[in-house]
């Protein structure tokens, strides 16, 4: 997965082939994303939003939004 800041997506990449393979739509001034290995969805931070998009990939698509502090950048998840 690529954060795209300037295109307000990620892209997602297939290690196999080095090809953009989908371009899922989430916020403005996307800048870092992480994956949850629990549940296999990506959490991208949406710094101008305030904002974290859920998304599913396996859908493709953003699943839930999460209301955060403005300008938010780097993420863990336990």
């Amino acid at each position: 997965y690529v954060a795209n800041s300037e295109t307000k997506n990620i892209s997602v990449i297939d290690t196999a082939t080095n090809k953009v393979t989908n371009t899922i739509v989430v916020g403005s001034e996307v800048e870092h994303l992480e994956v949850n290995v629990k549940t296999g969805n990506v959490l991208v931070n949406s710094e101008s939003e305030g904002k974290i998009f859920v998304v599913d990939p396996k859908r493709g698509a953003v699943i839930d939004t999460i209301d955060i502090a403005a300008e938010p950048h780097q993420m863990i998840i336990k």
